[in-house]
């Protein structure tokens, strides 16, 4: 939880069903589709309570505050990382560790918006 005054607050983006509802899942098996779609409700639920709370303690800490609420990590990465090696055959998801660690240039072990923009730069 962050809150600022007098400061716009930076967006976190989350897909959600509407998102979901705009990209072709016709090249994945149902079960894979399912998954996803599960996947897109929990990120519904999330962004709605995550607005509820900056709601919430917007209004009792007053007209010049803005709150913003980030949750880490929402998504069972793991388990998405398994069902695609899985999909394509892959025996570990060693590939997805290894794509990780180079674009997190750092080592920090998490990716920001630098290390994003320099991956797709370079791809």
């Amino acid at each position: 939880l962050s809150t600022r005054s007098s400061e716009k607050p930076s967006l976190v983006r989350r897909i959600s069903t509407i998102d979901l509802s705009h990209v072709s899942l016709v090249s994945l098996e149902k079960e894979a589709q399912t998954a996803l779609e599960e996947v897109a409700k929990e990120q519904d639920q999330i962004i709605a309570r995550g607005a509820e709370i900056e709601d919430s303690l917007e209004r009792a800490l007053g007209e010049e505050s803005t709150v913003v609420v980030d949750v880490w990590n929402p998504w069972p990465w793991t388990e998405l990382f398994d069902k695609i090696a899985s999909h394509y055959e892959l025996e570990s998801v060693d590939h997805f560790e290894a794509v990780f660690a180079s674009i997190d240039i750092d080592g920090g072990g998490t990716v920001d918006q630098e290390e994003i923009y320099e991956a797709l730069l370079q791809a």
